[in-house]
């Protein structure tokens, strides 16, 4: 099936200074998860219509289909297959064609997702396999035929993307918990609480520490995340009441820290939670930076207001700017860095490739 418009803006990449606008794709509905790299060199993402669109790496449509159930997450590409988790359903699709390849259906979620509604990425695991959460489900998956190798009920639903950590998987819930689960086996080996109330970014993990932020508005650090031991708190900071969906992001020695419910973005010294800078963007974030280099690349929007522009910000390693980019809409989705583009989905239903320099 074909997507409702296609708009290209003709320009050369490579003359091109950073931030300008080199294409634009469109689809009928808000795109408000993130989009995924394809192996060519291309993009693909979902919209709350459920609408798949993909583009290679010259603008060039590649793949075109329907999931049953609105996306708002990115899909995964695996080989020559698409998989998508979208609110009622985990299905593949061929890369080349679109042409539907399985379909397993899950206890759906409701219709009309709030503008916080986001669900986990799917997670491509050894072995052609992946591994979806979708609410109170996690279910780990052969990417062939969608035959689950394991399927498990959590106690609280997952929003925030599952991670490896070796052989486990670690994930954080609506009430605050991480959990560490055999990623063999689907069985909780631990879980600990980390925060009041939901997490819905992914935290971020190094050398045996964690860092992760909530909806209680409060960023922390924790030692040791090995084994069944609870993590040792490390610091703790407070974001004034502001909600923090996006993960925390490192960057070198650097956490960085981007407001949900406010204006802020926030760095602090990673084992200390020294706050070395701090940028007012006037817009929220929704979900992590992308890192390109030492640089941080910044979707943001505006929450309450449905017709306001979005944004894209570039910023360097001590939260210098360096450039910014207005955007038709809201964009609350992860930005994708893909070779020397940037690519971002908006809430008018396009998704934008940005020069990086």
């Amino acid at each position: 099936m074909l997507v409702s418009a296609w708009a290209c803006f003709a320009a050369t990449a490579a003359l091109a200074e950073p931030g300008a606008l080199l294409r634009s794709v469109s689809s009928g509905a808000p795109v408000r998860g993130a989009v995924a790299a394809l192996p060519a060199g291309g993009w693909c993402a979902g919209n709350l219509n459920g609408e798949l669109f993909c583009a290679d790496a010259a603008g060039k449509r590649r793949a075109l289909a329907y999931a049953d159930g609105p996306v708002l997450n990115a899909p995964l590409a695996m080989g020559e297959r698409l998989l998508v988790a979208s609110t009622r359903s985990v299905q593949a699709f061929a890369l080349a064609d679109g042409k539907p390849l399985w379909r397993l259906a899950l206890p759906p979620r409701p219709d009309g997702p709030l503008w916080d509604g986001y669900m986990p990425d799917p997670l491509a695991l050894d072995g052609e396999e992946l591994l979806v959460a979708h609410g109170r489900e996690l279910l780990r998956l052969r990417a062939a035929d969608g035959r689950p190798r394991w399927r498990v009920t959590l106690e609280a639903a997952v929003m925030a993307s599952p991670q490896r950590d070796g052989g486990d998987l670690l994930l954080a819930d609506v009430q605050g918990r991480l959990l560490r689960i055999d990623a063999a086996s689907g069985a909780t080996r631990a879980r600990w609480n980390l925060a009041q109330g939901l997490i819905q970014g992914a935290p971020a993990l190094r050398d045996g520490r964690i860092w992760v932020g909530g909806r209680d508005a409060r960023v922390r650090a924790f030692d040791g995340n090995g084994g069944a031991a609870a993590p040792t708190p490390r610091w703790e900071a407070s974001h004034g009441g502001n909600w923090i969906m996006a993960g925390p992001l490192l960057v070198g020695e650097q956490l960085v820290v981007a407001e949900s419910d406010g204006f802020l973005i926030q760095a602090y010294r990673a084992d200390s939670g020294e706050k070395l800078w701090h940028m007012g963007l006037g817009q929220n974030v929704y979900q992590a930076p992308a890192l390109d280099g030492d640089r941080l690349l910044v979707a943001s929007g505006r929450a309450y207001q449905a017709d306001a522009q979005g944004l894209v910000t570039a910023l360097g390693p001590r939260g210098e700017l360096l450039w910014q980019r207005g955007l038709p809409a809201n964009a609350f989705g992860r930005p994708l860095v893909l070779g020397r583009r940037l690519v971002v989905g908006t809430e008018n239903g396009q998704v934008h490739e940005l020069a990086l320099d």
